[in-house]
């Protein structure tokens, strides 16, 4: 922390020479290779002023706080003020260390590393064929409710602490490397180590997954799954650049027909079929956001074979009662930051 005497960004200074001379990307690269991250902070934005006023003013942020992974790791809420100038041109910064708050009950949520453990089918099977009372749409909510202390149990033993386990894999991987480069004749030596590769990258896969899963980016899939990311965004465009009616000199508007045909109104209002049902649950994403309850859309597809009767069930007590309890027409409100370090409302 301290005065770097250099900005990351235009943004970081309110006047003065526009000009951005390629020696500036120093820092930020700097910065980059370092591998440090910077501290969130609050307060004044422009930690130094020029004294000057008029034309001649010039701010700049140039006080930084940056952290490495391992001081997020330990004080994930740390945090920076920037307060006002005393008798400096620069404003002090008083950085606070402050450790994880009181531990809040997580929410659940459905992770993809399960359904690859062994167990997963029999556990989703011994839960739900407990039988449940009422009508569909209740019994399905109340049996999804009721597997998730069994999920949990499943994470407890085989993939919590995902990290710890891929370290102390290794570890023991690397020991029976060492046992066998010193006795390079022993049976027991060279089945030991044979076993241990196999169990080792598939706890780095699953890794792999469950941080894929937390951060929620959908397009880093290898080799030609990137080409739907690419014919995705090409028909967002094309969405977009379609024109559905012009306005001419006189401010009256063509209006393109949009009246259903008799065709179209005949299928959209043709009774469900189970296929329906269940093209329509597997043509979503495997990611796609869950609702309050957790379950993405991959447990619905791996657990097919268990759940879809319950399931059907509902959707066609939906269609034919036109209600949803409260726990399946509910959902999350996100505040997402439109700018960095959110202060109001009004940044969201």
């Amino acid at each position: 922390m301290g005065d770097f005497n250099a900005i990351l960004q235009p943004g970081d200074r309110s006047s003065g020479d526009i000009h951005w001379p390629s020696y500036q990307d120093d820092f930020n690269k700097c910065i980059t290779h370092s591998e440090l991250l910077q501290v969130p902070y609050s307060g004044i934005k422009f930690s130094w002023h020029n004294g000057q006023q008029g034309i001649g003013l010039i701010q700049k942020k140039l006080d930084w706080i940056f952290g490495n992974a391992c001081m997020f790791s330990k004080w994930p809420a740390t945090h920076a003020n920037v307060q006002p100038r005393n008798i400096s041109d620069h404003s002090s910064m008083v950085l606070s260390f402050l450790s994880p708050g009181q531990h809040r009950h997580s929410s659940f949520k459905f992770l993809n590393i399960w359904v690859d453990h062994v167990d997963f089918l029999s556990t989703v099977a011994s839960s739900w064929h407990m039988p449940i009372p009422g009508n569909p749409m209740f019994q399905l909510t109340s049996k999804l409710r009721r597997l998730k202390p069994a999920l949990k149990n499943l994470h407890y033993q085989h993939t919590d602490n995902i990290t710890s386990r891929v370290t102390q894999a290794k570890a023991s991987w690397d020991a029976a490397q060492f046992v066998l480069d010193n006795n390079p004749t022993s049976e027991d030596a060279i089945s030991t180590e044979r076993a241990y590769p196999a169990a080792y990258m598939q706890l780095c896969k699953d890794k792999e997954s469950y941080y894929k899963k937390k951060s929620r980016v959908q397009w880093l899939a290898l080799g030609d799954r990137n080409t739907s990311f690419f014919h995705k965004s090409l028909l967002h465009c094309q969405i977009r650049n379609k024109i559905h009616n012009l306005q001419d000199d006189a401010d009256m508007q063509a209006i393109f027909p949009n009246t259903i045909s008799e065709d179209s109104k005949v299928v959209a209002t043709a009774p469900i079929t189970n296929d329906d049902i269940k093209t329509t649950l597997f043509s979503i994403a495997d990611n796609k956001a869950p609702g309050p309850d957790g379950y993405n859309a991959l447990f619905f597809k791996k657990s097919w074979d268990i759940i879809k009767h319950e399931f059907i069930a509902a959707i066609r007590y939906f269609f034919s009662h036109n209600t949803l309890p409260p726990c399946v027409n509910s959902t999350r409100v996100v505040l997402v930051p439109k700018q960095e370090h959110p202060t109001c409302l009004n940044d969201f």
